[in-house]
């Protein structure tokens, strides 16, 4: 586990140079790498952007307390 999460680390930073927090997850809620802490409980919410991308963007996200607007980037993988 620890070379998949060493592997999505270094392609996170080659990706995502801009920005400040980044999250990847899987389907079990299961964190694989996080640039800061996140609880179980922020992370099930965050399952609902991917149903519907124009309610994600009416209604932002909520990380560890902080209200994101649509300038956060979502990808499925």
């Amino acid at each position: 586990m620890q070379k998949v999460q060493d592997s999505l680390a270094e392609r996170s930073k080659e990706q995502f140079k801009d920005c400040s927090r980044v999250l990847i997850f899987d389907s079990n809620l299961s964190t694989l790498y996080s640039t800061f802490q996140v609880s179980q409980a922020d992370l099930l919410p965050l399952t609902d952007v991917f149903l519907d991308r124009d309610d994600a963007i009416r209604n932002g996200l909520t990380i560890d307390g902080i209200r994101y607007e649509a300038s956060v980037l979502l990808l499925k993988i």
